[in-house]
């Protein structure tokens, strides 16, 4: 991990994440609510009184699909989470992060949108510890479909990494690491043994222990006391210990360990953690090819661009509806026009013009707008502003297209769109390719973002979603979308950085909105050289050689 790593020291400890599964059998249309409730009281909860719960306004979600079409059939309503696919499915899921947990409830109901008679579906509600305690099995409709609810595997020791950064984000392999653990372990009987914690760190390689640390597990003054308390706290533990300079792959592994008084121990919970060592022979580089290069800006307000508009054809009737034009008297001619003197032009044979299929076989020629998208420019109280309309009523989403001429396979590219706050609105991103010669269309990014509706008498403000994609193409096409059938969505300036052709330090111009870093997941098979710990070799040069 050679890059710039900020470890955030928030005091409050991390989120649980509860995971909820559906699925199994055969593929089904599924209609659904999900809601996140509180109670009025920790030590007095209300049972399953629904009168007494209400739902919380702000949810954290993370969609679990393999299909890239998955969010089109979830989406918000008010304080909920609505399930609406679009077409059938074997399964869906997500993950809810869930801070505050004691004094949370959850509350489900699903069901296939085809039920046979019969097939009820599934309704349930109960506390968000005794879901992260005991994982909750339904069955769904009588095809083998289930639905799951339980925590993801290692939460409950609420584990958290910071490698040894200086202040500036260097990489400092001679100082220590740190993990602080924030443990939620089930409550226990009275008498049972002594906790403690063990973390060991290991080469996954060799699967050899490089270092083991204990420590004692403490209850909190006066332990858990109300009936009903399934899930206990316990106080936080930090762990300091040196990472190894060999270069590779290497992970930490948790476990809390009940310790009786015969001698007899069981594990309770456990988690592990995986983090890459790479030689820190790669230094920053500084200024020319190897920093992060604007190579293209698309600004709503620029008068270029309303011209652009104007000459592209499919646009210049729609731009030119959005201008409002003064009415100006023109001057009448009168009889002028049939006294003008008229003019014989010679018959001269023109040469053959080419023949062009459609404009759009010349727009990769060029970045910029394709000429067959839907977004109009808007005035904002924000600036001016690119605004997609609904989809339409035959399910068709609509969309832009922007072509980016100047990309280098193999090197990172960042995407960042600034967006207003004043909307209720998901909006898609997808990058799309296609080599010469070939008539396959590639997605290499698929994705988006979702603007929560705003707290109301709130002031909009400029937002930024941001995105790395690495293209296989010269002119990949960015395609902004809204699949919302009521709400249009509204975006602003749309910019595309290229990073460098080895990984070093640079970082992204950061333009107002925090000092947000971007990482990139490295695939698990890519990381075998490394792993092997030969001197000399494998050196990571570049992205494509990773």
């Amino acid at each position: 991990v050679p890059c710039q790593v900020f470890a955030a020291e928030p005091e409050a400890p991390p989120p649980v994440r509860l995971r909820i599964e559906w699925g199994g059998g055969e593929e089904r249309l599924w209609t659904g609510r999900i809601e996140v409730l509180t109670t009025p009281s920790v030590q007095s909860p209300a049972g399953d009184n629904f009168i007494n719960s209400q739902s919380v306004r702000h949810i954290d979600w993370c969609l679990l699909s393999e299909h890239a079409d998955e969010a089109l059939g979830l989406h918000r309503e008010g304080a909920a989470l609505v399930i609406q696919n679009k077409q059938p499915r074997d399964g869906g899921g997500l993950d809810l992060r869930i801070s505050d947990w004691q004094s949370k409830r959850l509350r489900i109901w699903l069901r296939p949108m085809d039920a046979a008679p019969g097939e009820t579906g599934v309704g349930i509600e109960g506390s968000v510890a005794a879901f992260l305690v005991d994982q909750s099995l339904h069955q769904l409709d009588g095809s083998g479909n289930r639905l799951t609810i339980s925590a993801v595997a290692g939460d409950l020791l609420r584990m958290r990494f910071s490698p040894p950064v200086s202040p500036n984000g260097k990489w400092q392999a001679e100082q220590k690491a740190r993990v602080d653990v924030h443990p939620l372990l089930p409550t226990r009987a009275a008498g049972y043994g002594n906790v403690e914690l063990r973390l060991a760190l290991k080469n996954i390689r060799t699967g050899e222990e490089l270092q083991t640390q204990s420590q004692p597990l403490l209850p909190f003054a006066g332990g858990p006391t109300a009936e009903g308390i399934v899930l206990e706290e316990w106080q936080p533990v930090v762990f300091e210990c040196g990472l190894p300079s060999v270069p590779g792959v290497y992970q930490f592994q948790l476990q809390a360990i009940e310790q009786g008084s015969l001698r007899w121990s069981r594990t309770l919970a456990s988690a592990t953690k995986e983090f890459v060592v790479s030689s820190n022979s790669m230094v920053s580089s500084v200024g020319g090819e190897e920093s992060w290069q604007l190579v293209y800006e698309l600004d709503p307000g620029s008068p270029r661009l309303h011209e652009r508009l104007r000459r592209l054809p499919g646009q210049a009737a729609a731009s030119m509806r959005r201008l409002s034009l003064p009415a100006m008297p023109m001057p009448s001619l009168g009889n002028a026009a049939g006294r003008m003197p008229t003019l014989s032009i010679p018959k001269v044979s023109m040469p053959g013009l080419p023949k062009v299929p459609s404009v759009d076989n010349l727009m990769p020629r060029f970045s910029g707008l394709l000429s067959a998208g839907h977004s109009t420019v808007e005035p904002h109280q924000l600036g001016a502003m690119l605004r997609l309309p609904p989809m339409s009523a035959s399910g068709v989403p609509a969309w832009e297209g922007i072509v980016i001429t100047d990309a280098i396979p193999g090197r990172p590219h960042a995407v960042e769109v600034a967006y207003p706050s004043d909307q209720h609105v998901a909006v898609g991103l997808s990058v799309l390719e296609q080599k010469s010669g070939d008539t396959l269309i590639s997605v290499r990014h698929d994705g988006g973002f979702e603007v929560p509706r705003p707290p109301a008498g709130s002031s909009a403000v400029l937002r930024r979603h941001r995105f790395v994609f690495w293209p296989r193409t010269q002119s990949p096409l960015l395609v902004i979308s809204n699949s919302s059938r009521h709400q249009t969505a509204t975006v602003g300036r749309v910019t595309v950085h290229r990073g460098p052709a080895k990984m070093n330090d640079s970082a992204l111009p950061v333009s107002g909105y925090g000092e947000r870093r971007i990482f990139a997941p490295v695939p698990r098979e890519a990381t075998g050289a490394q792993a092997g710990g030969e001197g000399g070799a494998g050196e990571p040069a570049g992205w494509g050689h990773w």
